[in-house]
């Protein structure tokens, strides 16, 4: 069992090689599928987007939307033995941020990735642009940046997707089940 860190850019592939993969790690097991944006108010594209995501998840998949710090305590208090696929790890960040409330939320990066079982953390990747124009931005980009630092310490795997394509950073895939 491991942590698994998937990373890259916006619509890259990466969700669907985090469901893929933990499909194969885990099959037929009851994945908790944390999902970080609320289809409640989401408008027309997004609501799309998401429809996507739902079609490909398996029905047997427990799915529950939360944001922020909610989320992350969500993905870390699954049952031990429960496969927890958190997609994504930015929009929680930058909820967590902007509730304000302070690094609290900091215990709960550090809880999911040494929580035992498989766990799959899906991230957008920031720090390959520019240097945000506001203080807000660089604060969002500078924590995600240091959330994955931390995970990818603790990850038996870090996979980079581009253009649905995994390239492996740390660790390897050798197609067997760990």
């Amino acid at each position: 069992m491991a942590l698994v860190l998937v990373l890259g850019g916006i619509s890259s592939g990466k969700s669907r090689f985090a469901e893929d993969w933990i499909a194969r790690q885990a099959p037929g097991q009851p994945v908790l599928y944390v999902a970080t944006v609320q289809a409640a108010g989401a408008d027309a594209e997004l609501q799309r987007k998401l429809d996507r995501h739902r079609a490909r998840r398996p029905a047997h998949w427990t799915v529950r939307e939360v944001v922020g710090t909610a989320a992350l305590a969500a993905a870390a208090e699954a049952d031990a033995g429960q496969p927890v696929l958190l997609d994504g790890l930015g929009l929680a960040v930058a909820a967590a941020i902007a509730e304000g409330d302070g690094r609290e939320w900091w215990e709960q990066v550090e809880r999911v990735a040494q929580r035992p079982g498989w766990t799959v953390v899906v991230s957008d990747e920031v720090g390959l642009g520019m240097v945000p124009l506001t203080p807000e931005g660089r604060k969002f980009a500078d924590t995600l940046g240091e959330c994955h630092q931390q995970l990818a310490a603790f990850a038996q795997q870090v996979i980079w997707v581009a253009a649905g394509i995994p390239v492996w950073v740390k660790g390897r895939d050798d197609g067997a089940q760990s």
